[in-house]
């Protein structure tokens, strides 16, 4: 992997900070600049906060700085079952925010995906069932 670093590199934050840090995993990163790093996604992006989301976001900024990347020029994806604690436009404020702080990256209330919940009848006829 040092040698020919992949495309795709699916890991956790703990990992890329040991890539980053050992200096034999250098060769990872010597070829790669800006355009290496396209998408950055965080699943369970409501698990950091605190220590670890500081952790975490200083990690994504100095990635980002590694590979020379400019702000807004990252596709910054945080995904999470849990993390709106609400509907509406406040609580799609507060995600935004949030997630800016995490990534280091703007983010607009635009840019929430929420659930639409359907109803089973809604999506199967139920007396077809019977």
């Amino acid at each position: 992997m040092r040698d020919n670093p992949p495309h795709l590199l699916l890991t956790n934050y703990k990992m890329l900070d040991f890539l980053m840090l050992r200096p034999y995993d250098r060769r990872l990163w010597r070829h790669n600049g800006p355009e290496a790093l396209r998408y950055l996604v965080l699943d369970e992006l409501h698990t950091y906060d605190g220590a670890q989301g500081s952790d975490v976001a200083c990690l994504i900024r100095r990635l980002k700085a590694r590979l020379g990347i400019t702000p807004g020029a990252l596709c910054a994806v945080g995904t999470s079952a849990t993390v709106g604690g609400g509907s509406g436009r406040h609580s799609s404020v507060k995600l935004t925010e949030f997630a800016t702080q995490v990534f280091g990256e703007y983010f607009t209330v635009d840019s929430v995906v929420e659930e639409d919940r359907q109803e089973l009848d809604e999506v199967i006829e139920l007396d077809d069932l019977l």
